[in-house]
């Protein structure tokens, strides 16, 4: 697997409740967030990578999150998803197109159905923070999709998305960023909120 992405240097303490920058308000409101987690190391890979790497053990500790195209509406073609099976058991995988918002409407969809899965993506990649798992973005090509997914992570953590952007290699989808982005504030608002609850009601010690 090609060097981190991010150098320790990098890598910012986090909340260990959301997942966010050690300064945000989900922990300065909840006592538990009392051990820091860290911005996991982060892999932005092409579909031809990750069917190199599922011949290795490299994955095995890894959260992947693969995107991939999901069968159309007028063609009903689609692309296979990445067999992750023997390589690694946490996966997520997306069916969701590389589309521009200028183009939904040719697809039947709007800003609001377009990426129905951010919520639930949003869920998984703040476990694989609490857990401090490395993660693996990936797409067709390794440029639009999974980097607009390392970029929310990074904005999200430590409000540094700005570098995938700014890196050459990669052209983020602007939908999918912006979308999981907002997916990552909101779960992670709801987690503390439920988790506040909880103590109140006795059912959590702190």
């Amino acid at each position: 697997m090609r060097a981190s992405l991010f150098s320790a240097a990098n890598r910012a303490p986090l909340c260990a409740v959301c997942g966010r920058g050690a300064g945000c308000r989900v922990g300065k409101r909840n006592s538990a967030a009392k051990r820091a987690a860290r911005l996991p190391d982060m892999q932005i890979i092409s579909r031809k990578e990750a069917e190199r790497l599922c011949k290795t053990d490299l994955l095995r500790r890894a959260a992947v999150i693969s995107f991939y195209d999901p069968p159309d509406a007028r063609t009903q073609k689609g692309c296979r998803r990445v067999d992750y099976r023997g390589a690694c058991q946490n996966v997520f995988f997306v069916g969701v197109r590389d589309l521009d918002i200028e183009v939904l409407a040719e697809y039947g969809l709007t800003y609001d159905t377009y990426f129905p899965q951010a919520p639930k993506l949003a869920a998984f990649i703040l476990r694989a923070l609490r857990a401090r798992r490395p993660i693996v973005c990936q797409c067709e090509y390794g440029q639009s999709r999974s980097a607009a997914c390392a970029a929310a992570i990074r904005e999200f953590c430590d409000g540094s998305g700005i570098r995938i952007f700014a890196d050459y290699r990669y052209y983020p989808n602007q939908l999918i960023f912006n979308k999981l982005l907002l997916a990552l504030a909101e779960t992670a608002e709801k987690e503390a909120r439920r988790l506040k609850s909880a103590r109140a009601c006795g059912t959590i010690s702190v």
